[in-house]
């Protein structure tokens, strides 16, 4: 036997957030998420809450957040591809700001050397 639930809202009673576990359920879903090409022409293959990609330079992009964050409290998380016959990369979270987060990509063998991914992936929790 199978259950569903169809609703455009969910709230308590009195309406409020609901709660799991003393947090309100919104502290606990993803706030933007974003899965992009880094290569060549910067484009985003799909997103939620994401409004654009920035190519600022070889291996660092800027996404951009369709509705802010409320700060920058948040928690965001990288991943990324390894591409056949290339050099592995580091990546890391250089910026996090209320209306973006900027992510930078180096050649792990070489530091000073910045380099694109083929997917790069993000997602933003608060």
């Amino acid at each position: 036997m199978t259950s569903s639930v169809i609703s455009d809202n969910f709230e308590t009673s009195t309406g409020a957030i609901p709660t799991l576990g003393g947090d309100s359920v919104e502290t606990r879903l993803c706030r933007a998420w974003v899965n992009f090409n880094g290569t060549g022409t910067v484009a985003i293959r799909a997103s939620y809450n994401v409004s654009s990609i920035t190519d600022n330079s070889t291996g660092s992009y800027t996404v951009n957040f369709t509705t802010a964050m409320a700060d920058v409290n948040y928690c965001a998380t990288l991943s990324y591809t390894n591409e056949v016959n290339v050099q592995h990369a580091i990546g890391f979270l250089s910026t996090l700001n209320a209306g973006f987060v900027q992510v930078e990509h180096f050649d792990a063998a070489n530091s000073a050397h910045a380099a694109d991914k083929a997917v790069v992936n993000i997602a933003i929790f608060r």
